[in-house]
């Protein structure tokens, strides 16, 4: 993966679909971009692929006819684990963590799969 600046990673599809979606949605938000890029650069760094490449793979092939995407339960679990692991990893774990996960579920979602923390314990 050779992305290596936030400028970078702003050009993907994905990040601008996102970044749309969480501007529409929640105008008053106290995150700036450049914080949520950041986030999302070191976990694509962290996964060594690219946005588009990481919500690609997680929906099935849309055969002939098909209205909607399907998602692949496998790879979404694959990346609920991974977000999970970079939130102790490389975010510290605790409440700061947790926020940096949710930026990254953010965009997830924002792309059309699903993502959801799991309850504190």
């Amino acid at each position: 993966m050779a992305i290596e600046s936030i400028e970078q990673l702003s050009e993907y599809q994905t990040v601008r679909v996102w970044l749309d979606g969480v501007h529409r949605q929640s105008s008053a938000s106290t995150i700036s971009d450049h914080d949520r890029l950041s986030t999302l650069l070191k976990f694509c760094q962290f996964v060594e692929k690219d946005p588009d490449g990481i919500i690609a793979e997680c929906f099935r092939k849309q055969l002939e006819g098909e209205v909607w995407k399907r998602i692949r339960g496998k790879v979404r679990r694959k990346y609920t684990d991974l977000i999970n692991q970079v939130q102790d990893e490389l975010f510290g774990g605790g409440v700061a963590g947790r926020q940096q996960a949710n930026i990254i579920r953010s965009f997830f979602i924002h792309n059309g799969v699903f993502m959801q923390a799991e309850p504190l314990r």
